[in-house]
């Protein structure tokens, strides 16, 4: 009972040496709330092949729409938020502390705005569910809408501003651009023909997490004694490169030019040892010849 007793106490402590500007905040209080919600969500997840297995995709034109088009409005508010909080009015590129003064406010309330936003996100995968485009829930899918809400929530619980809102702002440009093109995409034909620049929104991640990564490591390598949790930063530097390695194999899987069939053919003939189709009138059988 005594150790039950010292870690509820403990816990309470760890609680209650949060940011009290956040404190009340929906979803604030306790890191429970949201753990509970990203449970759930993985759990939906999971078996949403099996609830969607007997039943036709929905029909969710309008609704996409409206979601995508809000988190564009939502992302353009949110880096104009960043933006006039400090990264336009004062912050340094360096290192950065958290303002715990009344002047700190704006930039706090607007990270708690971005967990919010990555809370919002989880509808993605909830519309690929009852959509029923399975192929969209992949590893880097889950994992980025999973695991950067609850730790966002620990970062605005204790430094709601400074230095780790660098690739927030960053993040809510992109975002901006990226929901942009989902929801032209969602608009049907007509406007789809047109959307020849996909491949760029991914290109515009990479190069995203390769600012952050050179942005983090600038801090670690120039900025000495910076007041400001050396957890985060390590945080932030973490994430961001499983993000780096996960998307470019992403791309180089979905963007690199695939073999013609001639030329696949050909590899298939030669990695079984035989000859190609124009030096043998042979049959090809489990890539050898006949």
């Amino acid at each position: 009972m005594e150790f039950v007793r010292k870690t509820r106490d403990r816990y309470h402590e760890f609680l209650e040496a949060g940011d009290p500007r956040v404190q009340g905040l929906p979803l604030m209080s306790s890191p429970v709330p949201s753990a509970v919600i990203l449970i759930c969500y993985y759990i939906f997840a999971y078996y949403g092949r099996t609830i969607m297995a007997d039943r036709k995709p929905l029909q969710m034109k309008q609704f996409v729409m409206a979601y995508n088009f809000g988190m564009v409005f939502f992302s353009i508010y949110m880096a104009k938020e960043f933006a006039m909080a400090g990264w336009l009015t004062g912050y340094k590129l360096g290192c950065q502390p958290v303002d715990y003064t009344k002047s700190g406010d704006r930039m706090a309330f607007t990270t708690y705005l971005f967990f919010i936003s990555k809370m919002v996100e989880l509808t993605d995968t909830i519309i690929f569910v009852l959509k029923k485009k399975f192929h969209q829930l992949t590893f880097l899918h889950l994992f980025h809408h999973g695991f950067l809400p609850f730790n966002w929530w620990f970062g605005i619980k204790f430094a709601p501003g400074g230095w780790g809102t660098f690739h927030a702002f960053i993040n809510t440009m992109v975002h901006s651009v990226m929901y942009m093109y989902y929801f032209l995409s969602a608009c049907g034909p007509a406007i789809q023909k047109y959307l020849w620049w996909k491949k760029y929104i991914t290109k515009i991640q990479i190069a995203q997490f390769i600012l952050v990564i050179g942005h983090t490591l600038s801090t670690f390598l120039f900025v000495k004694h910076c007041d400001y949790p050396v957890l985060a930063v390590r945080m932030v530097l973490f994430y961001n490169f499983c993000f780096l390695v996960l998307f470019l194999n992403f791309y180089i899987k979905t963007y690199k030019p695939k073999p013609k069939p001639e030329e696949k053919e050909k590899m298939v003939c030669t990695n079984g040892h035989g000859k190609n189709n124009h030096e043998s009138d042979g049959h090809i059988k489990n890539g050898k010849i006949e």
